[in-house]
């Protein structure tokens, strides 16, 4: 039995035109289908995940397109189909993934980072140096 209550979507994919998934999501897959009966088996299905996959894939038995540790970023899934006849439908089918980065690659946390290494930076130059400490070359003894 499947933990549904893990799964990014709980009802059809047909229902949206995105998903968005969290960086423990990068790995996934989409189940695809060519609705022409007549010669299933000579039914042709390509499908690309745009902005990543740099050229169109042929379905295999199955028909899943698997896709694993996908990068942080916004693509766009698009699957093709033909007929048994070879013609292909000239309509795309396309829903847009988004990845999101994990919180300490998010723009925040970079911003974060960036503030705390200039108060950082600006505190090592800037301190005032103590008289009579280490810093002035006076160990403070008398001879």
């Amino acid at each position: 039995m499947m933990n549904t209550d893990t799964l990014p979507l709980k009802q059809s994919i047909e229902l949206f035109s995105s998903i968005n998934l969290n960086h423990r999501q990068s790995s996934f897959s989409f189940q695809v289908a060519a609705l022409s009966y007549f010669n299933p088996q000579k039914n042709q299905i390509l499908y690309q995940l745009k902005g990543y996959d740099k050229d169109w894939i042929k379905a295999v038995t199955g028909q899943m397109a698997i896709y694993r540790n996908v990068p942080p970023g916004t693509y766009t899934f698009s699957v093709r189909a033909s007929n048994e006849d070879g013609l292909w439908n000239p309509k795309e089918r396309q829903i847009k993934v988004t990845i999101s980065p994990p919180f300490w690659f998010s723009r925040c946390a970079v911003l974060l980072y960036v503030l705390l290494f200039a108060s950082g930076s600006w505190y090592v130059t800037h301190r005032k140096k103590k008289p009579g400490g280490a810093e002035s070359g006076n160990s403070g003894l008398t001879p």
